[in-house]
């Protein structure tokens, strides 16, 4: 007679820190475009290019203020820049991106492409400004 005895084997987890929750505060473009706050960071979220690819995941700030200067920055990179005309900058954690301005039936938008990101995404002017709206509203910040 043979008895088998098993004993379960269990991986030890460490774990170094807990962060906050992911939460989705609005949505900029139905299905594409997100904006999401996590702690007191605010971050969009667009859909790229590549089906394949993760989402374009920007962050505008570490604090309301701060995302909200972002925003309006990319807002008047799509008011001042030429056509085609490109800006690389990083964002609040440090990661780079490719803006390139187009104009589709008159309105600005700006392509935007990430560092590590096979696909592109894109956002608009309105988006943007949606996206203020939204932040303010969140953040409890009046005008």
């Amino acid at each position: 007679m043979c008895i088998f005895a098993f004993i379960p084997m269990y991986a030890q987890l460490n774990v170094t820190s807990v962060q906050d929750k992911v939460e989705k505060i609005g949505t900029l473009r139905s299905t594409y475009a997100y904006l999401y706050s996590q702690g007191t960071s605010y971050y969009l979220s667009i859909r790229s290019s590549n089906q394949f690819d993760d989402n374009c995941l920007f962050c505008l700030g570490d604090t309301a203020e701060s995302a909200i200067l972002t925003a309006q920055d990319l807002i008047g990179l799509c008011d001042v820049l030429e056509e085609n005309a490109s800006v690389s900058a990083t964002d609040a954690n440090g990661e780079e991106a490719l803006f390139i301005k187009k104009k589709m039936i008159g309105k600005p938008y700006l392509v935007i492409s990430m560092t590590g990101q096979a696909g592109t995404s894109n956002i608009t002017k309105a988006e943007l400004e949606k996206a203020v709206r939204i932040i303010k509203e969140h953040g409890k910040i009046s005008d």
